[in-house]
């Protein structure tokens, strides 16, 4: 049985703990937050025995093998680093790994020359209804278009999306990355970043992908929530398959007289893929042979996807993409933002307030 810990209990925590009653191979026993009465009420609510105030003296009394860290992704790098000093065998890191390409880089960093295993958590992989989208994809011939349409912004969940978008497209490198950004307000939230992306990505066999991250996009009719908002397209030689976050998902291929049609519901999707994802870091610690689906080599690819649409959108020009050639332009996108807008100095107040599982 593996031993793990939180660093951090706001927000997104609420789910990685739930989760736990569904995963078998690993044990909750520590927490720690700077906000002392969140973390206490952290431990009784999901019965963590150890609560620290300082997540350096918890790893050293509690030694964990696996550690959550669900801090603001502006703040991850030092706390990587502890970990691995500490000696913990994996991190299981909340989306986005970071801000900045220079951060998730500091991170693939440490992960390399610790021998840490580093696994984001974007667990759309996991949830039954993409991974039956998926099945079925192959069944529709080359795929020629894929269309994501999402509210949210592209820093607060563009991971996820193009995690989603890498699986169904078997991990490919792009080719090319052309964007448009602009909206200064999300700067000043948790996750910072341009409130509206519009990003034509090109992968090899001329497969064009077009993600749109915006409050003033499409939209899916019938549904207004900031986050379950998004929707999926994709066209192939021999048919048609969409998905949405509670919408539900379907296809109709080639010979077919009619569509098929499923439910999705995120509330349901996500405890069953968060718990998936979390055992599935145990097996990886247990077999190098089965590797986690979201580990740092295919989470570093989404991110540098998410860079190269900054540096675009910040260039004004579409870019190869060459990983080692990516710059890190977030500060010049934001200061391009801010100098056609003005800047927006009122903060938004974002808190992740999932509905109560029974």
């Amino acid at each position: 049985m593996y031993r793990s810990a939180f660093i951090a209990t706001g927000g997104r925590a609420i789910s990685h703990a739930a989760a736990y009653q569904g995963v078998r191979s690993i044990k909750l026993v520590a927490a720690a937050d700077i906000d002392s009465e969140r973390a206490k009420k952290f431990g009784a609510d999901y019965g963590v025995e150890h609560i620290y105030s300082d997540y350096r003296k918890m790893l050293a009394e509690q030694k964990p093998d696996i550690v959550h860290l669900i801090t603001n992704p502006n703040v991850r790098v030092e706390s990587v680093r502890a970990c691995a000093e500490a000696g913990v065998k994996a991190m299981i890191v909340e989306k986005p790994m970071a801000t900045s390409l220079s951060d998730a880089e500091a991170i693939e960093k440490i992960a390399a020359d610790s021998g840490l295993k580093v696994i984001i958590n974007t667990q759309r992989r996991f949830f039954p209804s993409w991974r039956q989208v998926c099945e079925v994809a192959k069944q529709a011939g080359r795929l020629r278009f894929v269309r994501c349409q999402a509210t949210s912004a592209v820093m607060c969940t563009g991971s996820h999306y193009l995690d989603m978008v890498q699986m169904l497209l078997h991990d490919a490198e792009p080719v090319a990355v052309w964007s448009a950004a602009y909206g200064e307000e999300e700067y000043h939230c948790s996750h910072p970043g341009p409130a509206n992306f519009l990003t034509s990505i090109t992968y090899p066999d001329r497969l064009q992908v077009l993600y749109e991250a915006s409050k003033n996009g499409a939209g899916i009719i019938g549904e207004d929530s900031y986050f379950m908002a998004t929707e999926f397209d994709i066209s192939g030689e021999k048919g048609h398959i969409w998905w949405t976050e509670r919408g539900g998902w379907g296809y109709q291929l080639e010979g077919m007289a009619q569509e098929k049609r499923f439910e999705t519901d995120f509330m349901k999707d996500d405890p069953i893929g968060q718990a998936a994802f979390t055992e599935a870091v145990a097996t990886w610690l247990k077999d190098e042979s089965k590797p986690h689906p979201n580990r740092l080599e295919t989470a570093i690819r989404v991110f540098r996807i998410i860079a190269a649409m900054i540096q675009s959108a910040a260039e004004n020009r579409r870019i190869d993409f060459e990983p080692s050639q990516l710059k890190d332009k977030t500060p010049d996108l934001r200061s391009k933002i801010a100098a056609n807008e003005g800047s927006h100095p009122a903060e938004q107040a974002w808190e992740w307030k999932p509905r109560v599982r029974a």
